[in-house]
């Protein structure tokens, strides 16, 4: 059975779990957070009190992870979205990131946005079907490799 509900501190241990080297912390949170992950920093380092945290569970297990980061102008942000590496392509990212998708809109921002490695084939794919297309990155966003997108409600 699949759930999603709002993240708890404890879940991210699970998610650090995850991130097995240097190029996994750099996919999943940019500049934030350095391998080793040092859990004690972990939601200082990842906006744990400004954001909106969510989980998708299988089964009762955590499967996945992402938030909900408001910014300027009344975007809002959907970030460090990963799903368990044992249980990619099984619809748990999408569920995921539409349910962040749906509630973000419910908030009526002006813009939805994300960034996406451009090597992240599958994730690329996800989002654009979800309405997500590439866009000029806003004065606010740090310059990165990684492919800024946006939603428009």
């Amino acid at each position: 059975m699949r759930e999603i509900r709002p993240a708890q501190l404890g879940d991210l241990e699970v998610v650090a779990r995850w991130l097995r080297n240097s190029a996994d912390c750099e996919l999943w949170a940019g500049h934030r957070v350095s391998f080793p992950v040092a859990l004690e920093g972990l939601p200082r380092a990842i906006e744990w009190d400004q954001s909106d945290s969510w989980v998708v569970t299988h089964d009762s297990a955590v499967a996945g992870f992402g938030q909900l980061v408001p910014k300027l102008r009344g975007r809002v942000h959907l970030a460090r979205l990963i799903c368990d590496p044992d249980q990619r392509r099984r619809g748990l990212g999408r569920l995921l990131t539409a349910r962040l998708l749906e509630t973000a809109l419910s908030r009526q921002p002006t813009a939805i946005s994300l960034n996406v490695s451009p090597e992240n084939v599958p994730a690329l794919h996800l989002y654009r079907s979800l309405g997500f297309v590439a866009a000029a990155r806003p004065p606010d966003e740090r310059e990165s490799h990684s492919v800024y997108m946006e939603h428009t409600p």
